[in-house]
């Protein structure tokens, strides 16, 4: 079972993969994180989460350098796939990258065009 915290959990793709992770046998939805987000059950800081295997975010680009500073601290893997940051959001996630241990962590961007 893979324990996802799911970033941006009240946004349209957040709720949509907060059903996939639902749905499937293989996936634990561990913490809807959405620093902006007014649903139930939904955490507002990484602060308040429980241990996960995974981060999926698809939250603001303001809660980039807020997420990958929590990545880092639990050593987390990083799927990230909010668009819009700033230079210093882009420069804080090549810096993250540039930081771990590749054999432990993975950052994957997917950017929209």
């Amino acid at each position: 079972m893979i324990r996802i915290l799911l970033n941006g959990a009240c946004g349209r793709m957040g709720r949509g993969l907060r059903q996939m992770i639902a749905d499937s046998p293989e996936w634990e939805l561990a913490a809807a994180v959405d620093p902006f987000g007014s649903e139930e059950g939904v955490l507002h800081s990484f602060d308040e989460c429980p241990d996960a295997d995974v981060i999926i975010d698809f939250s603001n680009h303001a809660s980039t350098i807020p997420m990958l500073e929590y990545a880092k601290a639990k050593k987390l893997p990083v799927m990230l796939a909010t668009t819009g940051q700033t230079e210093e959001e882009k420069a804080a996630v090549n810096e993250f990258a540039k930081k771990i241990d590749w054999n432990r962590i993975t950052v994957i961007l997917g950017y929209a065009f």
